[in-house]
């Protein structure tokens, strides 16, 4: 009789032991879905928990940074990096070197005429280059510290964007360059053109953003509290969107008062 009285009660504390009560808990919020590990899905900035983007890695650099990039009408894409001035062409999933510039930054590409301009920085010069062979003639010399975006226009004729006097060129089918628009800023360091031929130019220094037309005419439509409108982009609907940059960091948080943090510690 001891014996099983001793199993019931052994069995009892064991019951006890492993007994779970139910918890609930509600996860809502950006930060919430990021405190923990996300496996196949990306979390938006409004907390949003969506299915991600399957990814896999096509191709690896050995180049420290890649700067610049562009699509053929075939589909290759080029890439330039530095700091070596290397060009390279991704057929597929086959990465290979089609150029190497004797300056060691590549902050400009763009396809024209089956053939790659490439902008090349400091003191460099925009090169016609064959993608298939690397063969080079200068296209191009701006006689600017820094290319930093090239863009071929509706008109055929060849957008080529320089610091650091801030100046835009408009370059004909014959290499032939004019200022077409000389910014208050530094750098000009990006643009894109929209439907009707009018340029959006950003600028380094003032962190502007300009409206260019085609006969050079401009207007601040926007001016950053960043210093800096790194990228442009204008899509489908005709509408333009740009990313800023600061090379300032934001400052830390002020220190809580020894006062405020012993009272908390309390």
């Amino acid at each position: 009789m001891r014996r099983l009285i001793t199993l019931v009660s052994a069995l009892a504390i064991t019951t006890q032991v492993f007994a779970v009560a139910p918890q609930f808990w509600r996860v809502q919020s950006a930060e919430d879905f990021l405190g923990g590990e996300l496996d196949g899905f990306a979390v938006t900035s409004r907390g949003e928990l969506r299915v991600a983007p399957s990814m896999h890695k096509v191709a690896s650099f050995n180049d420290p940074f890649v700067l610049s990039q562009t699509t053929a009408p075939n589909g290759d894409r080029y890439f330039g990096t530095g700091n070596e001035g290397k060009v390279y062409r991704l057929r597929g999933e086959e990465l290979k070197l089609v150029y190497t510039a004797p300056e060691p930054e590549i902050y400009a590409v763009a396809f024209k005429d089956n053939a790659l301009l490439v902008g090349s920085s400091p003191n460099g010069k925009v090169y016609r280059v064959d993608p298939e062979n690397g063969k080079q003639t200068v296209f191009f010399d701006p006689k600017q510290a820094y290319i930093w975006a090239v863009q071929v226009l509706s008109s055929g004729e060849v957008a080529v964007a320089t610091g650091v006097e801030g100046k835009l060129f408009r370059v004909n089918d014959k290499g032939e360059g004019k200022v077409l628009y000389d910014a208050a800023d530094t750098h000009i360091r990006s643009l894109a053109e929209k439907k009707d031929g009018t340029l959006l130019v950003g600028g380094s220094g003032k962190g502007r953003l300009y409206e260019i037309a085609k006969d050079g005419s401009a207007h601040a439509l926007f001016e950053s509290p960043l210093n800096e409108i790194a990228s442009i982009y204008v899509d489908a609907n005709g509408e333009g969107w740009a990313a800023a940059a600061s090379n300032v960091l934001p400052s830390a948080p002020p220190a809580k008062s020894q006062k405020n943090q012993q009272q908390k510690n309390r």
